[in-house]
């Protein structure tokens, strides 16, 4: 995401966690182990080369990082703003918005009395209205609860023009050769990329 701008002109994301999010891009850009992230163990001289050039790297791109609002319209105003500031151009065509995690918004629309499908369907519903109204390619990172998968999956289906699902197998984390996760994309319906096992592993 830090090289978005070589793709995008410029690029948001939204965690529900922008200091954890920051710490993680920086650690996987740089190479830093977890650890020395936290100030667990002391970086070496070729640590605080490698950070540096990282920090360095995204203080140069394009990429704005920040909490998510509590609701999609202080979202859309968030939004606004950076165009009234002219972070963001209003014509802009190529800004990109990666919301992750949905759980702020969910736990809002839940806090209404929704449903849990009613609350996830509102509230792509109104991200897809401020994506066209504010003319942004919109990347939502969802985690589905296994108790609402079936019928989470079929409310996506209905807002989103794609869908990548990664399933994860929690019994299976340890490291080793068993696979841990399914991978699957859609494109508007139709499937691009057929369910395939894959392994992954988060060194700490």
């Amino acid at each position: 995401m830090i090289n978005q701008s070589k793709i995008y002109d410029s690029c948001c994301v939204l965690s529900h966690d922008s200091k954890l999010f920051a710490r993680i891009l920086l650690m996987q850009e740089c190479g830093v182990s977890y650890n020395k992230m936290c100030g667990l163990e002391w970086f070496d001289e070729k640590d605080w080369d490698r950070f540096t050039d990282a920090i360095e790297l995204l203080n140069s791109s394009k990429l704005f990082l920040g909490d998510i609002p509590l609701n999609v319209n202080e979202l859309d105003a968030l939004i606004k703003w950076e165009i009234i500031r002219g972070r963001i151009s209003s014509d802009e065509v190529r800004y990109q918005l990666f919301v992750d995690n949905l759980a702020p918004l969910l736990d809002a629309a839940h806090l209404e009395g929704r449903s849990p499908s009613l609350a996830l369907s509102s509230v792509l519903s109104e991200l897809k209205q401020v994506a066209v109204a504010r003319r942004l390619q919109v990347c939502v990172a969802h985690h589905a609860h296994e108790a609402n998968w079936v019928e989470e999956q079929s409310v996506i289906a209905r807002h989103a023009d794609a869908v990548l699902t990664l399933e994860s197998r929690p019994d299976r984390w340890e490291f080793g050769q068993e696979a841990n996760c399914t991978f699957s994309m859609s494109v508007n319906g139709q499937v691009t990329v057929e369910p395939t096992s894959l392994r992954i592993d988060v060194p700490m």
